[in-house]
Formats: structure tokens, sequence, C-alpha cells
């Protein structure tokens, strides 16, 4: 069983991104096989990390066994931001 990770770091211009602000983790709970779109989103506001550990597991299509990528955590994805007070 192989493991994988889909991490993005996407930070403003100009901005050493939420690393070195003391940001935090959280989970953020999503409807499952929708943690790619929430990655997607969040992109879009800029200075968010998120990382969704993937897994390499067999799939039967077509008679056939192929292996997928599937997240280990179903519907959660780690975020990383510094939450406005």
């Amino acid at each position: 069983m192989a493991v994988a990770c889909r991490k993005t770091e996407i930070s403003a211009a100009g901005n050493s991104g939420p690393r070195d602000r003391g940001a935090r983790w959280y989970v953020v709970r999503v409807k499952p096989r929708k943690e790619a779109y929430l990655e997607r989103q969040l992109a879009l506001f800029g200075g968010i990390d998120t990382y969704c550990p993937l897994m390499k597991t067999p799939k039967k299509h077509l008679r056939k066994y192929q292996r997928q990528f599937e997240p280990v955590f179903p519907g959660y994805v780690f975020v990383r931001f510094e939450p406005r007070t």
C-alpha cells in the first residue's frame, strides 16, 4: 500500500506565507470525494496551505484492477491559516 499526499502551499505575492506568522492547522470536514474541490477553492484566497494525504488502492474497473489514489481520511482536509481576530 503506497501513500502519497496532495499538498498545496499558496501565499500572496510578497508575503512569506502562513508558516512565518504563527498560523495553525485545522481540520475541515467536507462531503466525501470533494476534497480536491475544496483545495481548488481555497487556492483562490491565497495564504492558505492545504494537506490531503492520499493512498494508492486497487479498484476493480471493467474486470481489471486499477490502482487509484484515494484520501486516507475521506471527507477531511487539513488546512493551515492564521484566523483573523
